[in-house]
């Protein structure tokens, strides 16, 4: 995991909503959180994780013969309703102290 290289930029974690990338010396629009420790994440991780978690507890689903994944009907079915799911989790990480937004 990439991580920033001032680590004292997030000495007050729990009580920041969200950091400027230039406090923590990133570019404006490279990273999207950064995690208690300094690591950096994308939403597309975020994403990845939703995609995971649906389909180890919901595929593969068999439909008219063919195997499908959990997560690719539920993008198909409902976008908005996957959108809102991958958001979930972000705010779960946010609520628990994982990660803060980088605006």
């Amino acid at each position: 995991m990439i991580k920033i290289n001032n680590i004292e930029a997030l000495r007050d974690f729990s009580t920041t909503v969200a950091y400027r990338a230039q406090d923590l010396g990133l570019e404006p629009g490279e990273w999207d959180f950064v995690t208690y420790n300094g690591g950096l994440q994308l939403y597309e991780d975020y994403e990845e994780m939703a995609t995971d978690a649906m389909d180890d507890t919901k595929s593969p689903i068999k439909l008219l013969g063919k195997e499908y994944k959990a997560s690719d009907i539920a993008r198909e079915v409902d976008p908005a309703g996957w959108q809102a799911f991958v958001e979930l989790g972000i705010a779960s990480a946010i609520a628990i102290n994982l990660i803060r937004k980088i605006i």
